[in-house]
């Protein structure tokens, strides 16, 4: 395809802010999954080593607490002796615990009252609790991989993208773009809006949430004028979602929430109806008894003329005409059983089902349906068996008709916007932000123009959300749930309320294309004919929506940016911290010198040192290092 876009990665690699979690605690690192690993690696290491400087400076200190002691015994200066060469030299805790052991069980029987006091006990204690700290350490390190949670970064191709022309290349975009756009939807519903674990085949993890509750009312009153409809009304609301729950990411995500309703019901096909045309009306089209019956729902906005939807009575195709209309239009232009109040509240959306000499095994009463008008076969040839009994349904056309409106609301304001359409949300953008914003953001502040742009970001798309836009023009075989127990003409099997069925998905279908559509904007979809494509966020204004979507990536791992400096500044800290013998033996005081001497004295290398000078002066005492108690 020519000039089609070549996709590249729509992370953005860098440090950024989760809003969600606050300035400080939401501050992130994402990098790719090598590099983080890479990075964890080189903190453990670090957390490892700065266990060991830890470790050297509670040697210092415990080897100048033994240096002030007063126990004045033979063997028991002896046995500190030993702990003292024990704490200057042997530079893990590990390996700390491991020579007092081996001390303690080489001497257990001699001098066991001076070897097994409570200062070799208490620096076993403390050296196998540092060990297991720093053990734990550097296992909690991880913590600070918070998962595969980024934020998408303003690509060149971020943006709704639609054909630029009616021509029939362009067609072609425009029905291939829509039609894959409700097929991923549908897709993703069935796989991860069900109940239960995922199957699998797709990844359901991939959105920042998978799936948006809401709630049904079975016995809602009739959204429409007088006693249109057929039985009770059925309500899907989607209570008030908050930006932050669709990825939006920014510092008020969470104080503002959409809310989606829609209110459907039965209706009757008497009031649309329109005429018939008989082979004498139409020879051309028409023979014998074959009729057409028109129903209008609308009249043409441009022209005032009605906007007739035809239906043949002699089509026996074995499936079934699904079409749906959104009637996005002015109340006036709407028929009149459905027209919305002035000022206008909500849009009206229909579903249409003509069943196409489809039979079924049973009787039906479910109310969209209606089945229980027996068919009537042309036997004359005594091939169908007199117990085959078949049905269809009663009414020549069978109408869903929904009430389907939308509102924002904010916890700044503690307002929500009064319902409108799902095109309406927005119609006066100033007005409508400026309530939500309430007083916490001054009107005409670029703090108030970036909240106007995550309200548009939301708004505009919640004008695919409508139940039509769930069917997008596609069969009944494939829009529908109870096409699954359809073959070969025959309709197995109906659920009770099988159009309660139907519109629960459909609304499902409208959630989750609210959350697609979000998350497409991120960027193009592949393989797009740029030469009959364009962006509807062409302008700069609303090219700064980009970058906001937060999802999740399997090739890219967030770390809490926080959690690695506390990492960072408590090694450097450990770091600094056991150099303290240098820095003190820097200092001139007399007191500062008497601390470091001796700890130097009894380093490996001058204890050496000391024994080679002895050896060369040929000395009578038995141990160099010998300290004796005078008098004793």
């Amino acid at each position: 395809m020519a000039n089609s876009l070549t996709t590249s990665s729509p992370v953005f690699t860098g440090f950024w802010i989760d809003h969600d979690e606050g300035r400080f605690r939401g501050a992130r690192l994402t990098l790719s999954s090598r590099d983080a690993a890479a990075l964890l690696s080189f903190l453990a290491v670090a957390v490892t080593f700065s266990g060991n400087r830890s470790w050297k400076i509670w040697r210092f200190v415990f080897y100048q607490c033994l240096r002030r002691s007063s126990d004045g015994s033979q063997g028991a200066i002896r046995a500190i002796r030993q702990i003292k060469v024990i704490l200057r030299n042997v530079v893990t805790a590990g390996s700390t615990v491991w020579t007092f052991v081996e001390l303690l069980w080489s001497g257990r029987r001699e001098q066991k009252a001076h070897i097994w006091n409570w200062k070799s006990i208490s620096l076993i204690a403390f050296a196998a609790l540092h060990l297991v700290t720093f053990l734990a350490a550097g296992i909690l390190t991880s913590r600070i991989l918070l998962g595969n949670l980024v934020v998408s970064r303003s690509t060149d191709t971020c943006g709704q993208w639609s054909s630029s022309n009616t021509n029939p290349d362009g067609l072609d975009v425009w029905q291939s773009l829509r039609q894959n756009e409700t097929m991923a939807t549908d897709n993703y519903v069935r796989e991860c809006y069900a109940e239960g674990p995922s199957r699998g085949i797709l990844d359901c993890g991939r959105l920042y949430t998978r799936s948006l509750p809401f709630q049904v009312h079975d016995d809602a009153p009739c959204p429409f004028q007088g006693d249109l409809c057929i039985g009770t009304g059925y309500t899907m609301d989607s209570g008030r979602i908050p930006f932050s729950h669709l990825g939006i990411n920014h510092k008020y995500s969470k104080s503002l929430h959409v809310q989606r309703q829609s209110t459907c019901a039965v209706i009757p096909d008497d009031p649309f109806f329109e005429t018939v045309y008989t082979s004498d009306d139409l020879p051309l089209s028409l023979q014998g008894n074959d009729t057409i019956q028109t129903y209008s729902f609308f009249t043409d906005t441009v022209e005032g003329g009605n906007n007739s939807m035809p239906y043949r009575n002699d089509i026996f195709s074995a499936t079934y005409n699904l079409k749906s209309l959104h009637l996005i239009f002015a109340p006036v232009n709407i028929s009149e059983p459905i027209r919305p109040e002035s000022p206008k509240d909500h849009d009206v959306s229909l579903v249409l089902l003509r069943s196409n000499g489809v039979k079924f095994r049973r009787e039906s009463d479910d109310p969209w349906f209606s089945v229980h008008t027996r068919t009537a076969y042309d036997n004359s040839t005594g091939l169908i068996s007199p117990d085959m009994v078949r049905y269809e349904t009663d009414r020549f056309l069978n109408i869903i008709a929904c009430d389907e409106r939308v509102r924002l609301c904010s916890d700044l304001s503690d307002t929500c916007t009064s319902w409108g359409g799902l095109y309406d949300v927005l119609d006066s953008p100033v007005s409508t932000v400026a309530s939500l914003a309430g007083s916490a953001i001054a009107n005409g502040t670029d703090e108030f123009l970036d909240f106007m742009k995550i309200n548009m970001l939301l708004s505009l798309n919640l004008m695919y959300t409508s139940i039509p836009n769930a069917i997008q023009g596609r069969e009944g075989a494939s829009a529908t749930q109870f096409s699954r127990y359809l073959n070969e003409g025959n309709q197995y099997y109906l659920e009770s309320e099988q159009w309660k069925v139907e519109l629960k998905y459909w609304f499902q279908m409208a959630l989750a294309r609210l959350q697609l559509d979000l998350f497409n904007s991120i960027q193009a979809p592949p393989g797009l004919n740029l030469a009959q494509a364009v962006n509807f966020w062409d302008s700069a204004e609303l090219r700064s929506m980009c970058g906001r979507i937060k999802f999740h990536s399997p090739a890219h791992s967030s770390l809490s940016v926080l959690g690695f400096a506390i990492v960072v500044a408590v090694v450097g800290l450990l770091i600094a911290g056991s150099c303290v013998d240098i820095v003190l033996g820097w200092v001139p005081a007399k007191w500062a010198r008497a601390v470091v001497v001796e700890w130097e004295r009894l380093e490996n290398l001058n204890l050496l040192f000391e024994l080679e000078a002895w050896w060369a002066r040929g000395e009578e005492w038995a141990d160099p290092f010998e300290e004796r108690v005078v008098g004793k």
